[in-house]
């Protein structure tokens, strides 16, 4: 019977990296917070503005706003609890296609953040380079979001709420003699959150990028 001998020093040590271990230990996801996204129906200085406001408001029962007090002088009438930007904008444009209500914001710690859902994002030519215009479903305009000199836009997919969008670009792309050629392309990602593009690999020349 093989028999092993630890000094104090090794047991030390033992006992050190087994609680290290622990520490290191990948540790439960946390949950994405249920409603921390609200429709923002109006701004008041006083409860008694935005109460006032709430009653002229035709809403069925199942739609009651709340009254929050925002800081000392302000208060907001928010209306529903949602998990994203997306799906507080989505269920905002509804109430404002029914005329419920004539003009909102989404909101998250009662300050106003990017509605994902009511403004769109689709390729254009912005000086003969194919880039990234916003389509805002309210005011029905369309504006220049992203265009980078050097980039051409190839494709957009974005996720279901629309808080991360992958943007695929090239230098150039076309066809030489029988083949075809995609140069210096690159992937971006854009953040709703964050409001920004950021470039995430470079994959380089090739023939074709799916």
């Amino acid at each position: 019977m093989l028999k092993i001998k630890f000094g104090l020093n090794e047991i030390f040590l033992i006992l050190v990296t087994l609680v290290l271990l622990a520490a290191c230990q990948k540790s439960e996801p946390r949950k994405k917070n249920a409603g921390e996204y609200s429709i923002a129906l109006g701004e008041f200085k006083t409860y008694e503005k935005a109460d006032s406001f709430s009653s002229k408001l035709n809403f069925t029962k199942e739609i009651q706003p709340k009254i929050v007090q925002a800081d000392q002088n302000r208060f907001l009438l928010t209306y529903g609890n949602f998990v994203t930007s997306f799906d507080a904008g989505k269920k905002a444009f509804e109430l404002y296609n029914d005329s419920l209500i004539n003009h909102y914001k989404i909101i998250k710690n009662n300050e106003g953040v990017v509605d994902l859902f009511a403004n769109v994002f689709f390729v254009g030519k912005y000086l003969e380079r194919p880039s990234i215009y916003n389509y805002n479903l309210i005011t029905k305009q369309s504006k220049l979001f992203w265009s980078r000199w050097g980039r051409k836009v190839l494709s957009l997919a974005p996720s279901r709420d629309r808080n991360t969008i992958f943007i695929t670009t090239a230098l150039g792309y076309g066809q030489q003699g029988s083949f075809p050629y995609v140069r210096e392309a690159r992937l971006y990602m854009y953040s709703g959150e964050e409001g920004q593009v950021n470039e995430v690999y470079e994959f380089g020349n090739g023939l074709q990028l799916y």
